[in-house]
């Protein structure tokens, strides 16, 4: 499905409300508070990974979880990873419509492209400047790691990602 689709519509005739979907998993209420409130990327990976597993290996939960990985490798410095990452999350998402079981998807495809395109380019001029064999000084600087939030589009799942939110013990977040 291409980018001009994604408003048609709703994967396997589901509404924004997420009627295909009327109980959302704890897993991905789980997933959302550590992707939009700790931005803690890999425990992200950790939750969906199991969603992923456990629902068949979906596309979908694939592409959110690729989304989270990548967004781990951007903090860390792995520009590389994080732009391939951002390509496959990209790739798996647009084939949904723009709100799919209550995320606003094309929201998020909006952030990882140009999330991408901004990796994408400075690793363009890391190799113009000689990539690993350079000298230090004349490398451009790595951009800025820039987290972005996923926005709920059904007030259903917005209630259950507060609620679990609230729930949620705190930890503390990725470190390096």
């Amino acid at each position: 499905m291409t980018g001009e689709k994604r408003g048609e519509g709703f994967h396997g005739g589901g509404d924004a409300g997420g009627a295909q979907h009327p109980a959302y998993d704890e897993k991905y209420a789980r997933y959302i508070v550590l992707f939009n409130f700790r931005q803690a990327y890999y425990e992200c990976h950790d939750e969906m990974e199991e969603l992923w597993l456990e629902e068949g290996r979906d596309p979908f939960w694939q592409g959110l979880l690729q989304a989270a990985v990548a967004l781990h490798h951007w903090r860390g410095g792995n520009v590389s990873g994080a732009v391939k990452l951002f390509r496959g999350a990209i790739g798996k998402l647009s084939r949904y419509p723009a709100i799919e079981r209550g995320l606003n998807v094309a929201d998020l495809l909006e952030k990882s492209e140009r999330a991408m395109r901004t990796l994408s380019a400075w690793l363009a001029d890391w190799r113009k400047a000689g990539g690993d064999t350079a000298k230090p000084g004349e490398l451009p600087a790595a951009p800025p790691f820039e987290p972005f939030a996923l926005t709920v589009a059904d007030p259903r799942l917005a209630d259950l990602v507060s609620e679990t939110e609230a729930r949620l013990p705190n930890t503390e977040e990725e470190s390096y």
